[in-house]
């Protein structure tokens, strides 16, 4: 069972701060001077905050959500925090919403953990212009999504001049195949690497270029349980922005070695949340907003045509969590 006190939740803190190398004394450190792109890598490490842009009734961007979330996220020792396109859903923000969203999200981290910005698909002007905007208000690294059509020499010269224009980590995305990640980590602040792929090619990766690039799930535990003994520090976890304990307690599991713990909580919490996410006509997204609903933590409402939960959904999200002993966190 999950507590739901906020005792229980400021122990796990200390316990996890600890363990993950998080010190509070960094926060100081960090409001006064930028880190490198190498000490970017080596804070990339256990469960990532990636951030689901929330919306309000009326269709606007829930800024408050957004610091509800990262709240949830300090409170809990999590030290990375992440935009993303796909779940901060890009495809329906305008570009000066995603650089608002951008410096939000810095400024409610505060400096007690690392920020990754995101470009989208976007081509070499905009990622660039983008990049010097994040190093503008805080961010510690910006991951780029490369846009369809480029040839590599086309890719590579991309990286080159968003490395050029800003001493920001470079964080890769993608399902790239090594040829490309060869020619790529020539560049020494590309430091790091979300996958997207399947595991077979996430172990792959890790194996070859683990190394010299801190290579992050790009989600799910129990595919972050396949590459975690062969060097990968770290994945994303939705749990983080309404029910942070699972990922803690999973954490803290691994880094015991107790993998019997961690799988058992893959199997109560991950599989059947992930299950309960991916079905029904709404969607992934939208269940998982009706899940930050629930919680407190912000609306379930998706910019049209995108659907959002309705009434009738939201009392299954309510029966699951129930029936997964999932609480609501005293803020």
């Amino acid at each position: 069972m999950i507590g739901n006190n906020r005792r229980h939740f400021l122990k796990t803190v200390g316990g996890f701060g600890l363990a993950s190398g998080v010190h509070p004394l960094w926060a100081l450190e960090h409001a006064h001077s930028r880190l490198s792109p190498q000490g970017v890598k080596g804070r990339i490490r256990g469960p990532i905050l990636t951030l689901p842009t929330p919306f309000t009734a009326s269709f606007k961007v829930d800024y408050q959500g957004v610091r509800n979330m990262v709240r949830l996220g300090l409170e809990n020792g999590i030290g990375v925090y992440e935009l993303t396109a796909g779940n901060s859903q890009y495809s329906v923000l305008s570009y000066d919403e995603i650089k608002k969203l951008t410096r939000v999200l810095v400024e409610a981290v505060g400096g007690q953990g690392i920020v990754i910005a995101a470009t989208g698909p976007w081509w070499t002007g905009q990622a660039v212009d983008y990049a010097r905007y994040a190093e503008s208000v805080g961010a510690d690294a910006v991951q780029v999504h490369l846009p369809p059509g480029g040839s590599d020499d086309g890719y590579v010269e991309q990286f080159r001049k968003i490395a050029a224009a800003t001493k920001l980590a470079i964080v890769l995305q993608g399902d790239l195949r090594s040829s490309r990640i060869e020619r790529f980590v020539e560049i020494p602040s590309i430091v790091s690497m979300k996958e997207d792929g399947t595991e077979e090619y996430y172990l792959e990766i890790v194996k070859k270029f683990g190394q010299r690039l801190a290579i992050f799930c790009g989600g799910q535990k129990r595919r972050y349980l396949v590459a975690q003994p062969y060097g990968s520090p770290a994945y994303f976890s939705f749990f983080i922005t309404f029910a942070p304990d699972v990922a803690v307690r999973f954490y803290q599991a691994v880094q015991k070695n107790d993998l019997a713990t961690a799988r058992a909580i893959v199997e109560q919490y991950e599989k059947p949340v992930f299950d309960f996410c991916s079905a029904g006509p709404r969607g992934f997204h939208a269940n998982w907003r009706g899940l930050l609903e629930h919680f407190g933590v912000a609306k379930r409402y998706m910019r049209p045509p995108q659907e959002s939960c309705t009434d009738e959904d939201m009392k299954h999200v309510a029966a699951l969590c129930e029936r997964l002993e999932l609480k609501s966190i005293k803020r």
